[in-house]
């Protein structure tokens, strides 16, 4: 009986995907190299993150942007639920750094390079690996490969070319129009509401229908076509993952439909469980928020409870507080903007899904501490490149300043 070496089986994972080994998760990336390290490596499929956005400031929509131009990096299908977003033209997304896109494409065109030839080649020193397999330089090239197509690098100061965004697999919902136009559409979410069955179909009609509740009927059928653990699929077929980016604004800010909103994110968690989709939401916290107290409204702290992983950006220039004398003195001595945070990253919640504790406590180098605002986190945009990094305090005196030269000490008198 010959001894054969055991080698672990190779897991087929969805395009622009990796394996968590810690939780047995699988992550998709953020668009963002330092948000995937704070979240652990980036976003498990099945989970909700809620970004809450910042005063005055569009940060938050920079760092949502990122995540819609990552699934087309990674050739990902994209559900984007925004205000007056009818279209896929009037999409404006941040470009590919050194268009890396079109790079692959043309690589792709191109035949591989052939292997060299041991006889052609020979080693002079160490002769005994002339007869070693290539294959080890191909799997180097094919894990630089993977690694560009789960994290891509972006440039935020141009947009992304319109026919890149209508060959890729991007979806639009206008938050605005979410009205039961369709018969069918608000007859089943009426029947779902539990509502008496009457002889007519205009009494059904009369009955108030949430935007919540047509938004929900979109994202099931936009899941559950595809992306539906639950679905079989073939052998010769390969699971592909999705995204949801879903921005609540327009007829979806509502105070009044508080119990709605709760019922929209517990569902969707639920319906996330069982499909290859991530999502992020992003919420703004300052509509709910007392102008004489400066408390939240427990409407936030519900929806933070519901979401799988909550991070807030809040903005120097936006802040209503009082600055800090750390941020005064960094604004009045630190000339170079590109050593000027733009404002506090606070992680109020971490992923913790197959476990009791987050991973990102011990994978992560930003997020050490295991979440909370303990850590010192801040963003900086810069012009082309959002990131976030440990908060610093700046060199006492500054950069710039004029140092007095020292009095020599030749001179001693006694």
């Amino acid at each position: 009986m010959s001894f054969k070496k055991f080698t672990a089986p190779t897991i087929s994972l969805p395009k622009g995907t990796k394996y968590l080994p810690q939780n047995s998760l699988v992550l998709v990336s953020t668009g963002i190299p330092s948000l995937d390290d704070v979240l652990g490596g980036g976003l498990a499929l099945g989970s909700v993150i809620l970004v809450e956005e910042d005063n005055l400031t569009g940060y938050s929509k920079i760092l949502q942007s990122l995540f819609e131009a990552q699934a087309i990096a990674s050739d990902q299908s994209i559900l984007i639920v925004k205000q007056g977003l009818s279209s896929v033209s009037q999409l404006s997304l941040p470009n590919f750094l050194n268009n890396i896109k079109t790079e692959k494409n043309n690589s792709s065109t191109n035949q591989q390079p052939e292997a060299p030839n041991p006889e052609t080649e020979k080693m002079k020193i160490a002769w005994r690996y002339e007869k070693q397999d290539v294959s080890n330089n191909m799997r180097n090239t094919n894990k630089n490969n993977s690694s560009d197509d789960y994290c891509s690098a972006f440039d935020i100061s141009s947009n992304l070319p319109l026919n890149i965004i209508q060959e890729a697999k991007v979806h639009c919902i206008d938050s605005f129009q979410l009205s039961p136009q369709d018969s069918n559409l608000s007859t089943r979410i009426l029947e779902s509401q539990n509502f008496e069955k009457s002889k007519s179909d205009s009494t059904k009609l009369d009955h108030y229908i949430s935007p919540y509740h047509i938004l929900f009927d979109k994202v099931s059928t936009f899941l559950e076509s595809e992306f539906s653990s639950l679905k079989p699929q073939s052998r010769d077929s390969k699971r592909q993952a999705s995204r949801i980016s879903i921005q609540i604004s327009g007829s979806l800010l509502d105070i009044n439909n508080k119990c709605e909103i709760l019922e929209f994110i517990h569902s969707l968690k639920g319906l996330l469980r069982y499909s290859y989709s991530a999502c992020m939401i992003s919420f703004p916290v300052n509509f709910f928020v007392d102008g004489l107290t400066g408390k939240r409204h427990s409407l936030v702290h519900r929806i933070e409870n519901l979401c799988d992983a909550v991070v807030e950006l809040e903005s120097f220039e936006g802040s209503s507080q009082d600055p800090s004398k750390t941020l005064k003195i960094q604004k009045s001595v630190t000339n170079s903007s590109s050593n000027e945070y733009h404002g506090l990253f606070h992680t109020h919640k971490l992923l913790c899904l197959n476990s009791l504790v987050s991973s990102a406590g011990k994978l992560s180098l930003l997020a050490s501490t295991g979440g909370g605002s303990s850590n010192n986190l801040a963003f900086k945009l810069r012009r082309k490149k959002f990131s976030i990094e440990t908060y610093h305090l700046p060199v006492e005196g500054g950069t710039n300043e004029r140092r007095v030269p020292e009095t020599s000490k030749k001179s001693i008198d006694f």
